[in-house]
């Protein structure tokens, strides 16, 4: 009877154990399953190797494209730095005579040393490059003695500078418009420029381009005056009386701005008018928009977005910043029902 009785408690145990076993297995294979499951429908992101993000520095996930708001891991151009509002160039410069841009690059024009240099606005540190110093006494120059203003054709990409020579037959003060290839800096061609019957002719006060023309600001007392030239021939196109001693003329093909100098008892103010057919018409929309602190500011220029002026006694390019390229408030969009 004992034997039985250990046979039913072996028959037991067995199977409990196989019941016990057949659970475990149920549970183990439950669970295996779930995590594949979860497994595949797992978002795909968590499953993308990390990429480091250009110009951060920090690993982040990878993720598609962008476009909005400059965010994009697509190599890009660096955008132009903003210039200074003030571009101090006293250790390189002796006498300032004329400005213009040409993108990030600042052109002087020194007549002293008889040379137009190019600073690049984008570095940290500003100095001429000299691979791109024009030497105006060189007889690529002409070997003129006064230069007298300076403007950039981007269209053509070459310099226009204003300078003054005595004819030998007349003794008179002859105006020329000299065309200059900046990136090999020679003369390609010299201009003898017409000067108003009208209104006379004492010294060239600064040059400008509006896509056409070359606009000339003449000082000649009482009858100053403003005139367009054709680049080509030096025939006067159009000219207008300036109604002040002008030291500067710049125009963006709608407006014209000049310096109008007042001599040292006044500061000097930024004239602003716009380009109409009739020379009424522009006398009436005449307005002065800026005062200038320094005694002797010239060499006006538009670089697209603002004003830039030269101290000739500081030796300073300076910014203004003109009334309507304030940015405007935004205004709500009105909500409807």
């Amino acid at each position: 009877m004992k034997q039985g009785f250990q046979r039913q408690s072996c028959k037991a145990y067995t199977i409990v154990f196989f019941w016990g076993a057949f659970i475990s297995i149920f549970v183990l294979s439950g669970i295996t399953c779930t995590a594949k499951k979860a497994d595949k429908t797992a978002p795909a992101s968590d499953n993308q190797v990390p990429t480091e993000m250009s110009g951060e520095g920090a690993v982040e996930p990878a993720q598609p494209t962008r476009q909005s708001h400059g965010t994009t891991t697509v190599t890009r151009s660096a955008p132009t730095k903003q210039p200074k509002d003030s571009i101090d160039i006293s250790s390189d410069v002796k006498s300032i005579e004329g400005i213009a841009w040409q993108g990030d690059y600042l052109w002087v024009l020194d007549d002293e040393r008889k040379i137009i240099d190019r600073f690049d606005t984008t570095l940290e540190e500003l100095s001429p490059d000299p691979k791109y110093s024009i030497d105006l006494a060189q007889p690529s120059g002409g070997g003129l003695k006064k230069f007298k203003g300076m403007a950039f054709d981007k269209g053509a990409e070459v310099l226009w500078v204003a300078a003054e020579e005595t004819n030998i037959n007349t003794k008179k003060m002859v105006p020329l418009l000299i065309m200059i290839d900046p990136t090999k800096g020679q003369t390609i061609k010299t201009v003898e420029m017409d000067t108003p019957a009208d209104k006379g002719f004492i010294s060239v006060e600064g040059i400008t381009w509006d896509g056409k023309y070359l606009l000339v600001a003449i000082y000649a007392g009482f009858s100053s005056s403003f005139n367009w030239i054709d680049p080509m021939t030096g025939k006067i196109k159009r000219s207008i009386f300036a109604d002040c001693n002008p030291r500067g003329i710049a125009t963006d093909g709608d407006y014209l701005w000049s310096i109008c100098y007042n001599k040292k008892r006044f500061p000097s103010r930024i004239d602003q008018r716009k380009i109409e057919d009739e020379e009424h018409e522009m006398l009436r929309s005449r307005e002065f928009i800026k005062d200038l602190p320094e005694a002797e500011s010239i060499g006006l220029v538009f670089n697209g977005t603002d004003l830039w002026y030269a101290d000739k006694i500081a030796e300073k390019v300076n910014r203004v910043i003109l009334p309507f390229t304030k940015q405007k408030p935004v205004v709500p969009p009105v909500k409807t029902k």
